[in-house]
């Protein structure tokens, strides 16, 4: 922090010999995540934790960040609501590599932040972390103005994609859009998502092809569906 003395306010920190003088008088420390370009991944269908040493899933980094501290993911950090299906804020738990009391900071490094044990199912998208220093005083999103970095949701965008098949034969679509899509997904039909599959003829794993653009292509292979209509 430096300070000036002068008789004229406006010559402060100009480079007018013998007007002005910035004096040192001590330091700011300025808490908060840090760098701002922090960027993570999760998947919609999970559970998303940001708390282990691996670079997409690795902790928020900051300089004495308080285990009051919370995460709200949004489209714009400070402006709108938080994203549909997303979990309630994150809490900031504990640092990286210790488990210490709910009101101890860290010094600079990474702290471990989760949103519990509830699935994410928002649509797939780029996102914004966005942090706010004090969960007493984080009522809504416009306190959440920290923009930390991106988060990474791969997952189906839109959630309302809607195709038909018949029963008694094969099925395929494709043009099924999404964020971060790859080969290696899988799709299932169920009455509802996270529940058993269709009574009495479950139906296996379908595989996606994918397409440029991020489409895939979703197969049941050559196998025919006969389930009820």
């Amino acid at each position: 922090i430096a300070a000036s003395s002068s008789s004229d306010n406006f010559t402060c920190g100009t480079e007018r010999q013998g007007t002005s003088t910035l004096v040192d008088f001590g330091s700011l420390t300025l808490i908060g995540p840090a760098p701002l370009q922090q960027s993570r991944t999760c998947f919609s269908g999970q559970i998303c934790r940001l708390e282990s040493e691996r670079p997409w899933h690795a902790g928020l980094l900051g300089l004495h960040l308080p285990l009051t501290s919370h995460l709200l993911v949004l489209d714009t950090c400070g402006v709108g609501s938080q994203v549909p299906l997303w979990p309630q804020p994150a809490q900031v738990v504990y640092p990286l590599g210790s488990a210490v009391s709910a009101n101890t900071s860290n010094s600079f490094g990474g702290v471990a932040a989760n949103w519990g044990a509830t699935v994410v199912t928002s649509a797939g998208g780029l996102y914004r972390l966005c942090w706010c220093y004090d969960r007493d005083s984080c009522g809504s999103a416009a306190s959440y103005v920290v923009d930390a970095g991106e988060l990474n949701l791969v997952g189906p965008n839109p959630l309302a994609q809607h195709r038909t098949c018949v029963s008694g034969q094969t099925c395929a679509f494709d043009g099924i859009t999404g964020y971060g899509l790859s080969a290696l997904d899988g799709f299932i039909l169920l009455e509802t998502c996270g529940t058993s599959p269709l009574p009495h003829r479950p139906v296996h794993l379908g595989r996606a092809e994918l397409a440029a653009d991020n489409l895939a292509k979703v197969s049941w292979g050559s196998v025919a569906l006969t389930q009820a209509g």
